[in-house]
This record gives C-alpha cells, sequence and structure tokens, in this order.
C-alpha cells in the first residue's frame, strides 16, 4: 500500500497570521495516474464572521515548476486551530489520506 507524506511542514505546526505555508506532498508506492485533493477546514470567530469556514474538497493544483515535486500553498488568513487534509484518488478510491494541524497565532 502506497502513502502520503508532507516534507515541508510538521504536523501540529503553528505560525503567524498573514503568512503563506506550503505543502510538500510525497508520493511513496502510488503508481501514476492519480489524483490529488485536498480539503481545508478553518474554525474560530475570524473565520465564522467572514465566512471563511471552507471544507470543501478541491482538486490540487501544482504549483512546482519541478515535474518531481508536489506543492501547495495556502495563506494563513484566520487565527485558531485548523486542518488540511490531503487525499489521493486512484480510480475512484481514496488510497492515501493524510491530515496537517496547524495553529494561527
Amino acid at each position: 500500500e502506497g502513502s502520503l507524506d508532507n516534507n515541508k511542514f510538521v504536523n501540529g505546526s503553528n505560525t503567524i497570521k498573514n503568512k503563506t505555508i506550503y505543502f510538500e506532498i510525497k508520493i511513496k508506492d502510488i503508481p501514476e495516474p492519480y489524483n490529488i485533493y485536498f480539503r481545508v477546514i478553518n474554525n474560530g470567530k475570524d473565520a465564522i464572521k467572514t465566512k471563511g469556514l471552507r471544507g470543501n474538497i478541491e482538486l490540487l493544483k501544482n504549483i512546482s515548476d519541478d515535474p518531481n515535486k508536489i506543492i501547495h500553498k495556502e495563506t494563513t488568513s484566520y487565527r485558531g486551530v485548523h486542518s488540511i487534509d490531503f487525499y489521493i484518488v486512484k480510480n475512484e478510491q481514496i488510497i492515501a489520506k493524510n491530515k496537517f494541524n496547524i495553529f494561527i497565532r
């Protein structure tokens, strides 16, 4: 069975508001073709007030110029504890997933 890891961001990391964070996705032992999806879940009063809770599952668009790297970018817009989930989908089934919690102060 394959796996999905994040090389750049450590689960439970913390950062400040209005920063850009990058996730470098490492896929092991999963032959192509597959699609990568992600879901951001924001929490807290600021996210609720501005209707920024999110929660939709979206197709990941790789921003890397290197075909051997998969990089996803997010902006830290709201204070609080948030999460991002990554999913590898092959033949219409989730075959690997990983979740990262982020504390924004």
